[in-house]
């Protein structure tokens, strides 16, 4: 977690080169269709190549670590 910001933050470390696509994935599959999760999270890629996941209270920060994990990152 950052200590700059009370935001959970995940910092995805190492070359993705197909960050838009794993920001659909994990659009798509993270959280079951119609769960409210769903309708709260934001899924970005910034100017600087970072994937940003934003709109997820604390708990949701283990669940794309989670989801990470079991991607194989």
């Amino acid at each position: 977690m950052s200590s700059f910001s009370t935001r959970p933050l995940v910092y995805l470390s190492g070359h993705v080169l197909h960050l838009q696509a794993l920001a659909k994935d994990l659009t798509q599959s993270l959280y079951p269709e119609g769960a409210p999760e769903t309708h709260r999270m934001n899924v970005q890629v910034n100017q600087s190549k970072h994937l940003v996941v934003s709109g997820l209270y604390a708990n949701g920060k283990m669940d794309v670590i989670e989801w990470l994990k079991a991607k194989g990152f």
